[in-house]
């Protein structure tokens, strides 16, 4: 399954990036874009994608290809979520990386 490394490059941009400080609101949506805000939903998400990915190499089920789509969508939509704490220098870029993320866990075939 080719999602994990693109999700996992798309994750390690983020995070780079977030590290260098907010450049959005003080208010996001997420009560703030304090690091520990951010990074507490991030970790849960990448948690559950890598226990979804995890279960799927163990058993490349078309149930468990579904879970880590699923997964997949989830971790993706909380990068989205912060993106008002990414430098607005960089917010288009990651932006763009969570779409052609996205476009990939689309087309993903799990039949």
């Amino acid at each position: 399954m080719k999602l994990s490394k693109s999700i996992t490059h798309i994750a390690l941009t983020c995070t780079a990036l977030l590290a260098f400080g907010c450049g959005g609101s003080d208010d996001d949506g997420l009560g703030n874009c304090s690091e520990s805000a951010w990074t507490q939903i991030v970790a849960n998400e990448a948690a559950l994608y890598s226990d979804a990915l995890f279960a799927y190499q163990n058993d490349p089920s078309a149930a468990n290809c579904d879970n880590v789509k699923s997964a997949a969508v989830n971790y993706l939509e909380a990068l989205r979520d912060i993106l008002d704490c990414v430098p607005t220098t960089n917010r288009a870029e990651i932006n763009d990386a969570i779409d052609d993320a996205q476009e990939e866990v689309n087309s993903e075939d799990c039949n």
